[in-house]
């Protein structure tokens, strides 16, 4: 049997890819999504962090409490980054004054109360968020919500706290016997 010079491999892989291409748009493709709500959605979600899927996760959160903490997270985040930029701008201008040649403690000390209301605020937006959650949740995920906060008190695990927790008992290389 004699075999041909010709290189068919070229034309198998020419074909396969053609193959490919006509099944791919013979397929039905799906419904166009609304390009403006896809990025809503998107910037939503990147607002939300990890905490807010964890929360969702544990809690078992149905899709209309998922919808309701969502945007409720959505704009904690928003507040939360507002008060954090203006807590950076307070410290920005506490060092500056400190870097004058005398620095002013009359002016020190009205950054210093302007950076407490600040904080005060940051943890009473924190408070009420968590408040719209408990109100948003079952009974029963009331308790669980419960049980999470109690755990935070205690520390995540896998924190390493105290004696005995990573290399040397946990103490650091300046303080080591």
């Amino acid at each position: 049997m004699k075999q041909s010079k010709f290189p068919w491999w070229p034309l198998m892989v020419v074909l396969a890819l053609a193959g490919g291409w006509l099944i791919y748009h013979a397929l039905p493709t799906e419904d166009p999504v609304d390009p403006i709500q896809d990025d809503a959605e998107y910037a939503a979600d990147s607002l939300a962090g990890t905490g807010f899927y964890r929360m969702v996760r544990l809690l078992e959160l149905d899709s209309m409490q998922h919808a309701a903490f969502r945007r409720a997270e959505v704009n904690y985040r928003q507040e939360l980054n507002a008060l954090r930029t203006s807590l950076q701008e307070m410290d920005r201008a506490i060092i500056q004054e400190l870097a004058q040649a005398a620095p002013d403690t009359l002016v020190l000390q009205g950054y210093a109360q302007a950076s407490g209301r600040i904080q005060q605020t940051l943890k009473q937006k924190t408070i009420d968020h968590f408040l719209q959650l408990h109100r948003l949740c079952s009974p029963q995920q009331q308790q669980q919500l419960a049980e999470i906060f109690s755990s935070f008190e205690q520390g995540l695990p896998g924190r390493g706290r105290g004696q005995g927790q990573g290399r040397h008992g946990g103490r650091g290389w300046g303080r080591r016997p």
